[in-house]
């Protein structure tokens, strides 16, 4: 055997079984998800996140989005995927196309500017800064710093918490529309900012506001705009400091029929996406617990929504009896 083909053998065996070694192993590299994490997945062609339920033998079961405020929820629907059709947020194999995505870095490759989204930067802070009224062009700069894109970030879903928990503690000094609605949603905003928009225009009401007494209507809009539709009048209700009210529900109701009952303050949970001050009035109209807060859409004057707090089908608007 000559020297040349000695070599040859001495060099194809080893890459040979180096090959073989790496096919039999390359079942054992398929991704593995943990219950909870938040994940990348495509539905009607665009990227969106899900939260891992499980995986198992028929892929990997994933929980959705509510379509309405675009939150996880126990309970919510689900769907299967294979490990293959996800991701990690921010994996370093997709870098290139986060950078040109918005994931804290410029469009040219450049490094992520200060206060971007790369993953080291701090948590946001809820407060957005400062005292007051938030104005819109705070909370654009503020998403744009920290998200910057209107595709995923690995952030998103917990800057946008933050930017809601900070309207509802200041809330803010414009009146959202929908011609509001790109400005936002290009910088990072997702509908949840868009929802705490729409509820807290102006300083949040405290508790003291809510207190006394209200001349109530009845309306049939379909959403909390009492103030600004037509409605028939009904009774009143006046809510005392003493964790206390009285409500004549209909204009010629009798004093033996107005119903004197308690009520509690309004958890946060309760209150949604409106901050500032809210209590629930118990066994009132129906046998129904009612929830009363300041209607933030009205144009001038004060006024209150009561609404079953279940279904929020049933509203009562009210507006300040003078005395």
């Amino acid at each position: 055997m000559t020297l040349n083909i000695m070599l040859r053998r001495f060099l194809i065996f080893p890459t040979l079984a180096a090959f073989s070694l790496a096919l039999s192993v390359l079942p054992c590299r398929a991704q593995s998800f943990q219950p909870g994490e938040i994940v990348q997945a495509k539905a009607y062609g665009e990227p969106v996140q899900v939260k891992v339920v499980k995986q198992d033998s028929s892929g990997v079961q994933v929980l959705l989005k509510d379509w309405q405020d675009g939150t996880f929820k126990e309970g919510g629907s689900t769907r299967y995927y294979s490990p293959s059709e996800l991701s990690r947020i921010g994996a370093a194999s997709s870098g290139a196309a986060a950078a040109s995505a918005g994931y804290g870095g410029n469009a040219s490759g450049g490094s992520a500017s200060a206060g971007g989204g790369g993953a080291n930067v701090p948590a946001a802070p809820a407060d957005l800064g400062g005292t007051g009224l938030l104005s819109k062009q705070q909370i654009v700069d503020y998403l744009r710093a920290n998200v910057g894109t209107d595709g995923p970030h690995p952030r998103k879903e917990e800057v946008n918490a933050a930017v809601v928990e900070a309207i509802k503690k200041r809330g803010v000094n414009f009146k959202y529309s929908w011609q509001d609605l790109p400005d936002f949603t290009k910088a990072g905003g997702t509908q949840v900012v868009s929802y705490a928009l729409q509820d807290n225009f102006g300083p949040p009401a405290s508790q003291k506001w809510l207190i006394g007494p209200w001349e109530l209507q009845f309306t049939n809009a379909t959403g909390f705009f009492a103030s600004r539709d037509s409605a028939a009048k009904m009774g009143f209700v006046s809510i005392e400091p003493g964790h206390t009210y009285i409500w004549k529900i209909h204009q010629d109701d009798p004093p033996n029929q107005w119903i004197d009952g308690k009520w509690r303050e309004a958890t946060a949970a309760e209150m949604k996406y409106q901050g500032g001050a809210g209590l629930v009035l118990l066994d009132g109209e129906q046998h129904w617990d009612w929830i009363v807060h300041k209607d933030m859409t009205a144009n001038s004057g004060d006024w209150i929504n009561v609404a079953d707090i279940n279904t929020r089908q049933m509203i009562r608007s009210g507006v300040r009896k003078l005395h």
